[in-house]
């Protein structure tokens, strides 16, 4: 697909670090608000949302668009982690989804997976080690087809070592 084709589609439109960053925040405030059932959906809609961009990323290996915008949002669900006012309880439903979303796009470049490793690091340190070792476990043990690569993997060892759950 030409880089010209995927600024067409809605995933890859300008609007996506909007839409990431709204969907993080909307979360956010409903697990603040005690709202856990539409929280949990809206995680799952998180996942889903970046899940055909994850795909295009091993599609296309070499696609230098899409290795900025596997970069962009790498950066962005760090931030949003990492940010020292961030309820703990945010952190803990995120969890749950974000390393396997993640990893798939460490697989873009270098620069990816570093950032998909510190994503995972900041959740191992910041979660309860028993739930990580869980979490981390099953997205090991989850990836299709497209993400059996060593790219993948990576972050999640990465994250079980720091972890020592």
């Amino acid at each position: 697909m030409s880089e010209e084709k995927l600024r067409q589609v809605p995933h890859f439109s300008d609007s996506l670090i909007p839409q990431l960053q709204q969907t993080l925040a909307t979360c956010s405030q409903f697990i603040e608000a005690g709202d856990f059932s539409n929280s949990d959906k809206l995680v799952t809609a998180l996942a889903d949302f970046l899940t055909p961009i994850s795909i295009s990323v091993v599609e296309e290996a070499s696609n230098l668009y899409l290795e900025t915008t596997s970069f962009e949002i790498l950066t962005e669900i760090d931030c949003f982690i990492s940010s020292p006012s961030r309820n703990q309880e945010v952190i803990d439903a995120l969890s749950f989804e974000l390393p396997k979303v993640v990893c798939k796009f460490a697989c873009a470049s270098k620069r990816c997976s570093e950032i998909a490793e510190r994503v995972v690091g900041h959740l191992v340190s910041m979660c309860s080690p028993r739930e990580m070792l869980s979490i981390l476990c099953e997205a090991l043990s989850s990836p299709s087809e497209m993400f059996r690569v060593p790219c993948y993997f990576a972050p999640l060892i990465g994250g079980l070592a720091k972890g020592n759950p």
